[in-house]
This record gives structure tokens, C-alpha cells and sequence, in this order.
């Protein structure tokens, strides 16, 4: 059974799971495909929505359900 996740620990795993997807981003830049003027775009609400989760991750407990609202916000945004 996994435990239970409070919204601090949800901000987390927003945060790591945004930052992979950029660092994947960044691995196939690296490997030498360059990106076009839309994928650059589409990295935005990422590159935000990191500093927002890992500032929800340090907020207290009461502020971090606001900021994963936000989060939800800037996700459906770039999308």
C-alpha cells in the first residue's frame, strides 16, 4: 500500500518529475537534436512550474494546497 501524500510531498514530486522531463529535454540536445521555436515554448510552463514547486515544498503545510492550485494552473496552461 503506498502511504499517503500530503501536499508538500505532492510538490515534490511535481518538482522531480518536471525537472526530469526537462533534463530528458536536455539530454537529447545534448545528443545533438536541435530544438524547433515550439519546443522551446513548451518548456516555459516547466522552467515555472519548477520554482513553484519547489517553493511549495518548503512552504508551510497550509500553503503549499495553493500552490499546487497554481501548479495545476500553469500545467493546463502550457498545455
Amino acid at each position: 500500500m503506498l502511504p499517503a501524500l500530503d501536499a508538500r510531498r505532492m510538490a515534490w514530486l511535481v518538482a522531480g518529475v518536471a525537472t526530469a522531463t526537462i533534463a530528458g529535454a536536455w539530454l537529447f540536445e545534448w545528443a545533438g537534436y536541435l530544438p524547433c521555436e515550439l519546443c522551446l515554448l513548451q518548456r516555459q510552463p516547466y522552467y515555472a512550474g519548477i520554482l513553484v514547486a519547489v517553493a511549495a515544498g518548503l512552504s508551510p503545510a497550509r500553503l503549499a494546497r495553493p500552490a499546487l492550485a497554481l501548479l495545476a494552473l500553469i500545467f493546463a496552461g502550457g498545455a
